[in-house]
C-alpha cells in the first residue's frame, strides 16, 4: 500500500479515537432513557476548561486530570438528571429536546462570561513529537488520545458486562418495568447513567486538550459529530458507537486530505444520510 494512503488511513484511525468517548457517552444516556443529550459536546467543553485550569494553576497535565474531571462531570450529570432531566421525562419528546438545547446555551454563555471567547491551549512540547516509522508520521498526542480512548471504552464495556450496577443499567434500559418489579431503583440507575455519560464527555475533553484548542463553542461541532456517529452506528449500540466513530474519522481524513476540511464534514453528513436511507436503524441498530 502506498505510504501516503497509509498515512491518511492512520490519521483517520487517530481521528476516530477522538470521537469514541463522545459517542459512547451519548449512547450510555440514550440506552437508559431513550433521549439524546444534545449538550454532550458542551459538557466536553466544560471538561476541557476544568483540565485547562488544573494545568495552569496546579501544573497537572490533562491526562492526570481525568479523575478529578470525571468526578466533577459525574456530579454535574447526576444533579442534572435529578433536577432537570427527570421532571421533563414525562413531557412530550419535543420538550425534552428543547431542554437539552437550552442546556447548550446555558453552558456556552456561562463559558463566555467566565472565560471569554479566547482560544486557549496547554503547552506540552512532548505531545508535538511524532513517532516516525519509515515514511509514516504518528503524532504522539493523537496516538495517546487513541490509546486512552480504547482503554476507557474497554473499561466501560467491562463495567456493563461484569459490574452489578452495570447489569442494573442494562436491565433498566431493556425493560424498565421488569427492572422495577425485581427491585431495581430505575430512577437511581438513570441518574448514575446520566452521570456516567457526561463523565465520559469530561474524560474526552481531558484527552483532547493536549492536541486541541478550548473555547466556548468547541463542543458544537463535536456534539453534532457525536449525534451523527451514534445514529449511524445504531442508537443504543455500544459496538455501533465505536464503529461509527472510526468510519467518520476515516471519511474525514480521506476527504479532508484530498479535498478540504469543509467537504470532509459534508461527506460525513452525506454518508450518514445514505446509510439511514438504506438502514434507518443504523448499522447495528435493533428494533
Amino acid at each position: 500500500m502506498d505510504s501516503f494512503i497509509m498515512q491518511v488511513l492512520i490519521n483517520g484511525i487517530l481521528l476516530g479515537g477522538i470521537y469514541v468517548t463522545i459517542a459512547v457517552g451519548l449512547n450510555v444516556i440514550y440506552g437508559v432513557m431513550r433521549i439524546i443529550n444534545y449538550a454532550q459536546g458542551d459538557f466536553l467543553m466544560i471538561g476541557m476548561y476544568i483540565a485547562y485550569w488544573l494545568f495552569i494553576l496546579l501544573g497537572m497535565i490533562p491526562y492526570l486530570a481525568i479523575i478529578p474531571v470525571a468526578i466533577t462531570l459525574f456530579g454535574m450529570g447526576f444533579l442534572l438528571f435529578l433536577y432537570i432531566v427527570k421532571p421533563v421525562l414525562k413531557l412530550p419528546y419535543e420538550s425534552q429536546i428543547l431542554t437539552f438545547v437550552g442546556i447548550i446555551f446555558i453552558l456556552q454563555n456561562f463559558a463566555l462570561i467566565v472565560w471569554t471567547a479566547d482560544y486557549r491551549s496547554v503547552n506540552i512540547p512532548q505531545m508535538r513529537y511524532p513517532i516516525v516509522l519509515g515514511d509514516l508520521y504518528i503524532p504522539l498526542g493523537r496516538l495517546l488520545t487513541l490509546i486512552l480512548s480504547v482503554i476507557i471504552t474497554l473499561l466501560v464495556y467491562f463495567f456493563f458486562k461484569n459490574a452489578k450496577f452495570g447489569k442494573f443499567i442494562i436491565a433498566a434500559s431493556q425493560d424498565p418495568l421488569g427492572a422495577e418489579i425485581i427491585g431495581i431503583d430505575t430512577s437511581a440507575v438513570k441518574a448514575v447513567a446520566t452521570g456516567l455519560g457526561i463523565a465520559l464527555a469530561g474524560i474526552g475533553g481531558c484527552i483532547l486538550l493536549p492536541i486541541y484548542y478550548v473555547y466556548p463553542y468547541v463542543g458544537t461541532r463535536l456534539g453534532i459529530l457525536g449525534f451523527i456517529i451514534i445514529t449511524l452506528g445504531g442508537l443504543g449500540s455500544f459496538i455501533g458507537a465505536i464503529v461509527g466513530s472510526f468510519i467518520i474519522g476515516l471519511i474525514e481524513s480521506f476527504v479532508g486530505t484530498y479535498f478540504s476540511s469543509e467537504l470532509a464534514f459534508a461527506a460525513a453528513l452525506l454518508l450518514y444520510i445514505i446509510i439511514l436511507l438504506v438502514k434507518p436503524k443504523g448499522l447495528f441498530g435493533e428494533r
